[in-house]
């Protein structure tokens, strides 16, 4: 009985684990092995919430820096092939507005601009920087930073697979009278779930949900205490 239930709570099968347990005349199981599996799974899924949506959050505001610097070169190269010299500040300023009107969808569409403006010698470098973007994690402003960005995007998005755990986790924290630790998971995912469909990230998903699921939720959770 001890294995089974082991195994049971480590493939995150509570309730059947707790219904193995009584079953067996183990009770004591319960508590001693159910129950922390699956506190320590809300612990893991909470974290794992709260990173996805900080990281989201950081990607956004580094790819529309990354678009305002290539903005900028941009125009300082269009300034000086046209003869023209300038200490820097009017091209700050056109950043600086680019910034302000294109942050949003730099956010949710990522960057992925083309310029036949840019210089020889960066298009040469961007080959080999592909390679070594695979190597190592880049530094801000590294030449592949955004490459990079771009692709570790979209596994930080929620699945279908993802929610359907998640549901799972809910309705068990649920049975087991641990509504206020359901209440507090369901709140942090709904944040992220809010971050993902503003900026509408969804479509990036490896596994994409339909566009207004929200059959994750336990609606009763939703009220207010």
């Amino acid at each position: 009985v001890d294995e089974g239930v082991a195994a049971l709570a480590e493939g995150r099968e509570w309730v059947e684990a707790a219904r193995v347990a009584r079953r067996g005349k183990r009770q004591d199981l319960i508590p001693t092995t159910v129950l922390p599996s699956l506190l320590e799974a809300h612990t893991a899924t909470l974290q794992d919430v709260d990173a996805r949506l900080e990281r989201l959050e950081y990607i956004a505001q580094r790819l529309v820096a990354i678009e305002v610097d290539k903005q900028a070169q941009l125009a300082a190269e269009r300034r000086y092939a046209d003869g023209e010299g300038g200490d820097g500040h009017d091209v700050d300023d056109a950043a600086s507005d680019w910034s302000r009107s294109q942050a949003p969808s730099a956010s949710s569409k990522g960057t992925h601009s083309t310029h036949s403006s840019h210089s020889s010698r960066s298009s040469r470098s961007s080959k080999s920087n592909k390679t070594r973007s695979s190597a190592r994690v880049p530094k801000e402003g590294d030449p592949w930073e955004e490459d990079y960005l771009n692709k570790t995007r979209p596994p930080l998005v929620p699945t279908r697979g993802f929610r359907e755990a998640l549901r799972s986790l809910l309705e068990a924290l649920v049975m087991f009278a641990e509504s206020s630790h359901a209440a507090t998971l369901q709140l942090r995912f709904a944040k992220l779930e809010d971050y993902v469909l503003q900026h509408e990230l969804g479509g990036l998903a490896v596994e994409p949900p339909p566009p207004t699921a929200s059959d994750w939720k336990i609606t009763f959770l939703d009220a207010p205490v």
